[in-house]
């Protein structure tokens, strides 16, 4: 009786959408296939579904192996297990025979754990390496569920049986736009700052941009510097910082600790005492912001990170998503998840929040640049067709030849038409060393202290103003005036 009463507060908990994620999951187990992708976005609850299906199958005498590649990602599955009444055994360090096992990829794959009627993947857009393949080969008796916000891999090659994964269906019961309109996650702001890497002429390896290459345009005092200031100026309580390699990271962070951001570094080789130690700083609000590489692109579950900074380039859709979703869990009196752009990712792969096509066993197809633009006064990122900047209520200016042609009036054109602009020298402004009670957030700034900080940089004076009201500064006065 008291298993049934379990599986009933359960279910209760499940929002609809997961509902149909579970019911479809069955369906298709029922229908024959024996790989089935539960494909949904970040921060929708993959691992809830999974914890789920694990609690009604081992109701039922049935044994359930879940997999993941990194520490990180075993023991919020093994916190979420347990959270349903399961005993759970970690392989790697513990094993008493229970009915459920949490394992990394690499202690599954070198040893016997014997039958399991159930293998959940989680970040399965991984299932086509070696060890994967391994594992599927061992129990081709069992079945698979995997977990993923886009079904592909890395490079965008698919994932189905026929093109030589494990997949031979998926499920999907609610897209990006919709969880963002029905409040499971936040909206999302995008941020091209005044300072961007040079992506021209970049060449790739594997299907990624060459890591050597890109840091060459990365590793700049400028581009340092821009990632602070448009923090100090969009930023918002807790940032996680995704940077190319760890020496980019630590100069990132040292950075953002110059200009008053408490900020830690992290990479996949830091102590995991360490990583424990920055993941509850973050949670606890004693963290502005974790410079890292590749350590949180996956599975990490930080609800008050409210904004993500793309320090780098990627080729990847997958990745591009995966970053950036980082941020767009509710949590208390948050109301947006700013992604500042360093790399100007958008243009290539567009808004995160758009839908896509799922084919498991044909390639993802590149498409060309996202019909999206900058807002001049802002920089925001909007739809390329925007009249007005939906951010500031920027109006942009439409050409004589843009209105007729939009009244369908016949214009020609002829080599006339066509502008030549002489290159411009680049003149490289001299390093500006911002003095120490400089270095904090523009919204932390005395009036003198926004007035000093422009004079240094050569701003206009229209920015003092912007800021102060970004702040609220001028709101406030004219409250007091009247």
């Amino acid at each position: 009786m008291g298993k049934v009463v379990r599986i009933y507060i359960i279910m209760q908990t499940l929002r609809p959408y997961q509902v149909d994620g579970v019911s479809g999951i069955y369906d298709n187990w029922r229908a024959g296939d024996q790989g089935v992708l539960y494909v949904s976005p970040t921060g929708t609850g993959k691992t809830t579904v999974a914890a789920h299906i694990t609690h009604h199958l081992e109701s039922h005498s049935k044994r359930i192996l879940f997999l993941a590649h990194r520490d990180e990602l075993i023991s919020q599955c093994y916190n979420k297990l347990e959270s349903y009444g399961l005993g759970v055994d970690l392989i790697h360090r513990q094993n008493t025979g229970s009915s459920v096992a949490v394992s990394t990829i690499q202690s599954a794959a070198n040893r016997d754990m014997g039958h399991f009627d159930l293998i959940i993947i989680d970040e399965a857009h991984r299932s086509k390496a070696a060890s994967y393949q391994a594992i599927s080969e061992r129990y081709k008796n069992s079945r698979f569920l995997g977990l993923t916000a886009f079904p592909y891999r890395l490079d965008g090659k698919p994932l189905g049986r026929a093109s030589g994964g494990i997949w031979d269906s998926y499920v999907r019961t609610i897209t990006p736009l919709q969880a963002i309109e029905q409040n499971y996650l936040v909206p999302i702001s995008y941020v091209c700052p005044k300072v961007q890497i040079d992506t021209k002429g970049l060449h790739k390896v594997a299907g990624e941009y060459n890591k050597k290459e890109q840091f060459s345009r990365v590793n700049k005092r400028s581009l340092y510097e821009g990632v602070a200031e448009t923090m100090q100026e969009f930023g918002q309580s807790s940032t996680i910082v995704f940077c190319l390699n760890r020496e980019h990271a630590r100069n990132t962070c040292e950075t953002l600790q110059e200009y008053g951001f408490r900020a830690a570094y992290l990479d996949s080789k830091t102590p995991e005492k360490e990583r424990l130690e920055i993941y509850e700083r973050v949670e606890y609000r004693d963290l502005d912001a974790v410079c890292n590489c590749e350590i949180y692109v996956e599975g990490i579950d930080i609800p008050i990170v409210d904004t993500i900074v793309l320090n780098l380039i990627t080729a990847s859709k997958s990745k591009y998503l995966q970053m950036g979703g980082r941020g767009t869990r509710p949590a208390d009196g948050k109301t947006k998840n700013v992604i500042i752009d360093m790399g100007g990712n958008w243009v290539k792969h567009g808004y995160m929040e758009q839908d896509f096509d799922i084919d498991l066993n044909i390639p993802l197809k590149p498409k060309g640049d996202a019909p999206l633009k900058v807002c001049e006064q802002c920089r925001a990122i909007i739809l390329a067709s925007s009249r007005v900047c939906p951010n500031c209520g920027f109006v942009f200016l439409v050409e004589e030849k843009e209105e007729k042609l939009a009244k369908g009036e016949f214009v020609e054109f002829g080599m006339g038409d066509v502008k030549t602009k002489k290159k411009k020298a680049v003149k490289i402004k001299p390093y500006i060393k911002i003095p120490a009670h400089l270095r904090k957030q523009y919204r932390t700034m005395s009036d003198d202290e926004l007035h000093e900080f422009a004079e240094l940089k050569g701003y206009k004076p229209g920015w003092v103003y912007r800021m102060k009201n970004l702040r609220g500064g001028v709101k406030r006065r004219e409250t007091e005036q009247g």
